[in-house]
């Protein structure tokens, strides 16, 4: 383990972690892409004809270049935000390239900033690994303003990182996934210095926190929810 790791010091706002990220995330989640598919397919199935959604934590908008295709047909408008500059600048270089052609809102922002009254604004709400990042007593309040920013009939899609269960299952899954890092080529001294790095900064959720949801997706603790807004 480098000695230079200092404990909670994680942060998306470092120009290397962004710079990064894509192939990062990549490495320590092996089932990213098809989570993230998942995401988008669901993502999908709510977005309207010149619809809107909200990606929370946007990071370098791989929900947007993911969706293209559907939100070209529809008319429809990517919000994306981050309070990190460097994924932003990332973000935008990406989506402003000639290949992609999609309307699009990208920008330096908070979360809950965006959320402020925005009551049944947008179609789709998206918080992708994001919602582990919030303060532990900020996490409520932002699913209540994120529901509440949806239309009629819209969606709310988390991945979250929740509180496992405990027991011998666990500790057997937790080995499974650090054997699942060493696979996609992850070395076990970057695996040590990135969990020591993401003390205090990463707390996993509460599950209760989404028992009115539906759980569509699972993988050890990482759990993809679903809360649908009534007509």
């Amino acid at each position: 383990m480098s000695h230079d790791t200092k404990v909670g010091s994680w942060s998306f706002e470092k120009t290397s972690i962004a710079e990064e990220f894509d192939a990062h995330v990549r490495k320590h989640l092996p089932w990213y892409d098809l989570l993230s598919d998942k995401v988008a397919d669901i993502a999908a199935g709510y977005l309207q004809e010149s619809g809107m959604l909200l990606d929370c934590g946007c990071s370098t908008a791989d929900l947007a270049i993911r969706m293209e295709s559907v939100l070209k047909s529809r008319d429809a408008c990517y919000i994306g935000v981050d309070i990190s500059d460097e994924m932003i600048e990332i973000a935008n270089e990406r989506i402003s390239a000639e290949v992609y052609s999609m309307n699009f809102d990208i920008s330096v922002a908070n979360a809950f900033d965006e959320l402020r009254n925005k009551a049944d604004w947008y179609n789709v709400v998206v918080a992708n690994l994001f919602v582990m990042f919030l303060p532990a007593e900020d996490r409520k309040h932002f699913l209540e303003k994120a529901i509440n920013s949806l239309t009629p009939g819209g969606v709310l899609i988390v991945v979250d990182r929740i509180v496992n269960e405990g027991g011998y299952l666990s500790n057997v899954l937790n080995r499974s996934t650090m054997a699942d890092k060493l696979r996609a080529g992850v070395s076990t001294e970057e695996i040590g210095s990135k969990e020591i790095s993401l003390i205090g900064v990463q707390r996993p959720t509460d599950p209760a926190l989404y028992d009115t949801a539906r759980e569509f997706f699972r993988f050890g603790d990482f759990v993809g929810y679903v809360f649908e807004k009534p007509y």
